[in-house]
């Protein structure tokens, strides 16, 4: 489509989407429950908040589904291992009985966490640690005890054991290592402050959107230079030294059911004298869960310009959070577009009838006053 913050460019949005996998055909799943009751866990808004937001994942199991509690306080122990799904209750009054108490031994947690899940192992099944804590995992032996849990976590994560952390309570995840393991692990992680969050975040490791239905997936787009003279991927403005590397570094994403990517390319096109029907050759590269050997898909981007205005109303609000994106980092690309012109556009095609366009354009308007009170 046509460029709304440069006239004389135009933007290709490439938009990777994995289909949904049967909810019947999911595989069985091996759950670790590790729950930290430590002494700061003695607050409302957080170990109460954890055992009511368990309440979905337990409803969600099926029989086939294994589940199995370890805490970390004054005491890093198992609850139970094992559980099947059928046994509800059983699971339900053990997290009731979770009390706050004591240090915060979480390294030493993780590794029994680890047997634990080794000891229950599906073949072929959803595999997953589960961590809530309100702070960081650390070792008692300090960095050289730190690199040596990040070693196991990328160790079982390689043999289908994977970690999913919650960090509940914690203000600010800037500086938190959490998210770090959770990526080591090839899992997920979320900030969580309601129970509606712990129930999504706990919910969703039996959900299809955590069966993984391609590895190791990478991306190439091939431009043709007799249409294209210079173009950028929208996001990596200071990452240049991402895009020099490799195609093999940048691989081993992985995509769940359900998943959905979409890339933006700004493009400064050349005046057409060819006639050519294919502005670029896509080409995804991938392996089946498990799987070594190398697949590929290859899409033609036919060489068609939409006008902005006219353009399908979801890339429409994409290219407008790109464009925030680009403001707040000041980016030389956004051209001579003004706070006032970023509002506007959102306004435009952000109505504010639910909560996520309300909270968006709110958003903007914070930002644009503190913009222009700096300038």
């Amino acid at each position: 489509m046509t460029c709304p913050w440069a006239p004389s460019h135009h933007l290709l949005f490439v938009q990777v989407c994995a289909r949904k996998v049967d909810l019947e055909k999911k595989p069985p799943a091996n759950l670790v429950l590790l729950i930290d009751a430590s002494g700061s866990m003695d607050m409302p808004d957080k170990l109460p908040l954890i055992k009511s937001g368990m309440r979905t994942l337990v409803d969600n199991l099926r029989d086939i589904d294994t589940v199995s509690l370890v805490e970390y306080g004054r005491e890093v122990r198992v609850l139970f291992a094992g559980v099947p799904g059928s046994q509800k209750g059983r699971i339900m009054a053990a997290i009731e009985r979770l009390r706050p108490d004591g240090p915060s031994p979480g390294a030493q947690g993780v590794k029994l966490a680890y047997a634990v899940a080794q000891q229950q192992f599906i073949a072929g099944g959803n595999n997953r640690i589960i961590l809530v804590t309100d702070g960081d995992v650390n070792s008692e032996s300090g960095s050289s005890g730190e690199r040596e849990l990040e070693d196991l976590i990328v160790q079982q994560s390689q043999a289908g054991i994977h970690l999913t952390c919650g960090g509940i309570g914690m203000g600010n995840v800037k500086n938190s290592r959490l998210p770090l393991l959770a990526e080591m692990g090839q899992g997920n992680f979320a900030y969580l402050d309601n129970e509606e969050e712990v129930g999504q975040l706990l919910a969703g490791e039996l959900d299809s959107s955590v069966s993984c239905v391609a590895e190791n997936v990478s991306l190439t787009v091939d431009f043709d230079s007799a249409l294209v003279k210079g173009y950028r991927l929208i996001g990596f403005d200071n990452k240049r030294s991402v895009i020099e590397d490799s195609v093999s570094d940048l691989a081993g994403s992985r995509l769940g059911s359900g998943h959905s990517l979409l890339v933006l390319f700004e493009l400064a096109p050349k005046i057409d004298s060819t006639g050519a029907d294919t502005l670029a050759g896509i080409h995804i590269s991938y392996c089946l869960p498990g799987q070594h050997v190398r697949r590929m898909m290859t899409y033609r981007c036919p060489n068609e310009l939409v006008p902005f205005d006219r353009s399908d109303i979801n890339l429409r609000r994409a290219a407008c959070v790109a464009l925030f994106g680009m403001k707040l980092q000041q980016s030389g690309y956004a051209g001579a577009i003004e706070w006032a012109d970023v509002e506007k556009m959102a306004r435009k095609f952000f109505t504010g009838t639910t909560y996520l366009d309300y909270d968006y354009i709110e958003m903007i308007g914070k930002a644009r006053k503190i913009y222009e009170r700096r300038r």
